[in-house]
């Protein structure tokens, strides 16, 4: 990589329009507005953004009624709101939903909200920082825009900018911190001792809303020891600015391990470390996940690819910055591998470092091929990829939105059913569906059906067979209709984490609506 240039040392930018960068800015604003767009719409509403939302929500809302020490469990059937991930988030999300708690708000409701507010200031996060560390080295405004809008629009990103989950806050604060680092990279004289240690409680807190977000910490690590044996920064500035990191780290953790009374660490780490066996994956899954992920990302593929065949070394020669973001993606992807052989629950969610670094560097590939010599009729080919970019989602949106109003539609049916309708929303069960629990059923019967079972595999939760089935076939059942999601092909009917049918519980089978069977306690 060549050392960094400013823009006097930068070769003046022809004398030519702009047309290609304009119509690229273009369908990339309306790709994100499209995407985004559908997104926060659906946050406005009832539903959930994502399948498994409510039981999150509820973890969270669990605090105001039984206090913080609850989120991690004892898990039972008065508490099935199971917890993997990290604390921070979750704290967050309480209390931002506090006073609106305080004013009369459901603490359900004013979970959800808080919750989705918080994730989208990580992706707010994410967004400016692209910005400023696509600028990097004088590059232009339309590189900061271009690297905006990849992350914006981004079909991996989904709906989690809005949703009750702490990725996103989690990336954005590590993209915040590892700008910090790269900006340092600029200097010869090093970072100041303040911003290592900035940087360094970033990276602690990120640590502590996603437990796995660890590699941009280490990376930027190892560049500052880099710089420090280098002699361009004492290395006492390293050793105390980043390890702030791991006080906040040890100080937080060690903190909520006594609060949680123990349960933090069994629910945080313990948990995850016996998923392997408990729930395990396979390289199948694990090619799986990246077809996923490029099947969503197709838009963006085809951009880089059309940059590559456009610019070829110029799109691929740059600074210790861009070094430095190739080595981060190239990071983060391969951490990937591990982390989806180690659970089949681990999906495209992890892919989401990976994008914000390859948008970066995209969109400064992108404005040095734009800014250099002419490329004739060449310079067109960015802006085709880019009308399949925007095309690809508006597709998604189109799917998305077919197939929530379809299941919509016939959950409209299914509850004018005479009997459905007869029956109390506590008397309804919906399997699979806790976003439908929250809003039409038993809402304390909404739970993360995969996570409890690998919670009880491990015995860390009251099994569902005593639970679950006394609430739907016990002497004292509440539930009389259970609807499970099942073709009118498939013979009887099951309710996980209970081994007997529902035949065998009392149940029949009395309508079916599309994919929902509706079973109705007889005996």
């Amino acid at each position: 990589m060549d050392e960094p240039t400013t823009p006097r040392d930068r070769p003046a930018a022809p004398s030519r329009p702009r047309l290609d960068r304009l119509a690229l800015l273009v369908l990339l604003s309306l790709a994100a507005l499209i995407y985004q767009g559908y997104q926060g719409w659906i946050a406005l509403g009832l539903d959930d953004t994502n399948h498994l939302e409510t039981p999150l929500a509820l973890a969270t809302a669990r605090q105001f009624k039984d206090g913080p020490s609850t989120l991690y469990g004892p898990f039972s059937g008065t508490h099935p709101e199971v917890l993997i991930h990290a604390p921070l988030y979750y704290r967050l999300a309480a209390g931002t939903a506090f006073p609106f708690v305080r004013l009369g708000v459901n603490a359900l409701q004013a979970s959800l909200f808080g919750g989705r507010a918080l994730s989208a200031i990580g992706l707010l996060l994410s967004v400016i920082a692209a910005w400023k560390l696509a600028r990097l080295d004088g590059l232009s405004l339309f590189a900061g825009a271009v690297a905006s809008l990849l992350i914006a629009s981004s079909p991996v990103f989904g709906s989690f900018g809005f949703t009750v989950r702490p990725d996103t806050l989690g990336i954005g604060l590590q993209t915040v911190a590892f700008g910090l680092v790269l900006r340092s990279l600029q200097k010869d004289s090093g970072p100041s001792l303040g911003r290592l240690v900035v940087c360094g409680i970033f990276f602690g807190l990120t640590a502590c809303i996603k437990q796995h977000l660890i590699v941009a910490g280490g990376l930027a690590s190892l560049l500052m020891m880099a710089r420090a044996s280098q002699g361009r920064v004492a290395w006492w500035k390293v050793l105390v600015g980043l390890g702030s990191g791991l006080v906040v780290i040890g100080a937080y953790y060690g903190a909520e391990q006594w609060v949680t009374r123990g349960w933090m660490w069994r629910s945080v780490y313990e948990l995850p470390s016996r998923l392997r066996e408990l729930a395990p994956a396979s390289w199948t899954h694990v090619r799986t996940v990246f077809l996923e992920v490029a099947k969503r990302g197709l838009g963006e593929i085809a951009l880089a690819a059309a940059v590559l065949l456009v610019g070829g070394r110029r799109a691929l020669s740059g600074t210790k910055i861009d070094a430095a973001l190739v080595a981060i993606f190239a990071a983060e992807t391969l951490a990937m591998v591990p982390l989806c052989l180690a659970s089949e629950g681990a999906y495209v969610n992890y892919a989401m470092p990976s994008v914000v670094w390859a948008s970066i560097g995209l969109a400064r590939a992108l404005d040095r091929i734009t800014t250099g010599p002419p490329l004739g009729a060449r310079r067109w080919l960015p802006v085709l990829a880019a009308i399949v970019l925007m095309l690809r989602s508006l597709q998604l949106v189109i799917i998305a939105q077919t197939s929530r109003q379809d299941d919509l539609m016939v959950l409209a049916d299914l509850l004018r059913d005479p009997v459905v309708a007869a029956t109390p929303a506590r008397g309804r069960y919906f399997v699979g569906k806790p976003q439908h629990d929250r809003l039409y059923g038993a809402v304390d019967l909404a739970h993360d059906e995969w996570l409890y079972r690998s919670y009880e595999q491990a015995e860390m939760a009251e099994p569902r067979s005593e639970w679950l089935k006394n609430r739907i076939a016990g002497p004292e059942a509440d539930v009389s209709l259970v609807i499970v999601p099942s073709s009118t092909e498939e013979v009887g009917g099951f309710v996980p984490g209970i081994s007997l049918a529902l035949p065998d519980l009392g149940y029949e089978q009395i309508q079916q609506y599309g994919q929902y069977a509706v079973w109705k306690r007889v005996r």
